[in-house]
């Protein structure tokens, strides 16, 4: 009789613990969450300038597990260049200005 409670017993407290998870889990709108601005009218365009600029350059570093990727990337309007593995001997650009071209400097060559 013992083990038929203690069987209860766990079945109800996984059944109390799924229905806590999948409440959890659960995504509910109500429309409250809103942006308004100063007016109190609804926002419908982020408050942001969401293009890129004409000009401009970064670098980005990809970090995984087995390895890190170093990008340097510039923009002038329309033209435009990646380099790939940027900083070490292999780096490759690609770059786009009339046409494409990729330059690698460890082979010392340039491609269309």
């Amino acid at each position: 009789m013992l083990d038929i409670n203690k069987k209860r017993s766990a079945a109800l407290a996984l059944a109390v613990a799924l229905t806590f998870i999948f409440q959890g889990c659960r995504t509910v709108s109500t429309g409250e969450n809103t942006e308004r601005n100063a007016a109190g009218a609804v926002m419908t365009e982020p408050p942001f300038k969401n293009a890129e600029p004409e000009k401009y350059q970064t670098e980005v570093t990809q970090t995984s597990a087995t390895s890190v990727e170093k990008f340097f990337i510039v923009r002038d309007g329309t033209k435009w260049r990646i380099d790939s593995a940027y900083g070490a001997p292999d780096q490759v650009s690609s770059l786009h200005t009339d046409k494409d071209y990729v330059a690698s400097f460890a082979a010392k060559s340039i491609a269309e």
